[in-house]
């Protein structure tokens, strides 16, 4: 696809252009599909120990799958649109300022700037999906101990399974409610609900959480990070377009 372009007839490029792109949007249906399965199984039943199939279609569109393959399918949009601009913005460093170059620069913003609010909300759904069928998985994720209203939502914390608490804990007050139950006084679940009948955590319904709070985090500041860049090359050109000198010269740019 890369350098065969100008070898073939543009329809037969074109034609290899989609058959790759639909093998790829195949292969990430059936790996979303495993590990969605693996995390709210359906379709199943356990004979002597061992899983077997039971409604095959159950399996596959089971029920955090379909928000996980749009969650990756708009995430794999994002990451070629972030890539075609950076590579276009290079190449304008480089000199090579081409109609091709800007068109590319262009397109790779405006697809970001489009997806992004797409993304927001698919993972604003993926969640409420997660909490509805795997409470345990946003407390531990939201690093939250105690079930009830007036949650904080949780910037920093270092969590203790052994005393079941949080340490050095940075929280907005009732911060979790809004954003988990879309309600300021919603009631958002707890880990001390996933206890086992001999009082340890079950393993099958609340792994190790000291990772998990930490990981939310970065993914909601990278989530802040992309908008706020996308905004910011749009407000530039739309500067460099309207704005006389001294970034007059950022208008030969874009």
């Amino acid at each position: 696809m890369l350098f065969g372009a100008s070898r073939v007839k543009p329809w037969v490029h074109t034609l290899a252009t989609f058959l790759v792109a639909f093998g790829t949007i195949m292969s990430t249906f059936w790996i979303i599909v495993l590990n969605s399965w693996m995390h709210t199984p359906q379709g199943y039943e356990l004979r002597d120990g061992f899983v077997f199939a039971t409604n095959w279609f159950d399996i596959l569109f089971n029920l955090s799958m379909p928000h996980r393959f749009v969650h990756m399918l708009l995430a794999s949009g994002l990451t070629v649109a972030f890539l075609i601009a950076c590579i276009s913005a290079l190449r304008m460093l480089w000199g090579d300022k081409g109609k091709d170059v800007k068109s590319a620069l262009r397109v790779g913003i405006i697809a970001a700037a489009a997806l992004i609010p797409i993304q927001i909300l698919a993972d604003d759904m993926h969640g409420l999906n997660t909490l509805k069928h795997q409470p345990a998985k946003i407390a531990a994720m939201e690093g939250t101990w105690e079930t009830g209203p007036n949650t904080p939502l949780v910037l920093f914390a270092i969590p203790y399974q052994a005393v079941r608490e949080n340490k050095f804990e940075i929280g907005i007050p009732n911060g979790a409610p809004p954003i988990l139950k879309h309600k300021s006084n919603g009631v958002v679940p707890g880990l001390n609900d996933s206890i086992a009948d001999d009082g340890r955590h079950a393993p099958s319904r609340c792994a190790s959480i000291f990772q998990l709070p930490h990981h939310d985090r970065h993914r909601r500041g990278h989530v802040a990070a992309v908008v706020g860049e996308t905004c910011s090359v749009a407000q530039i050109r739309s500067w460099a377009h309207s704005t006389p000198a001294p970034i007059r010269v950022l208008r030969h740019e874009f």
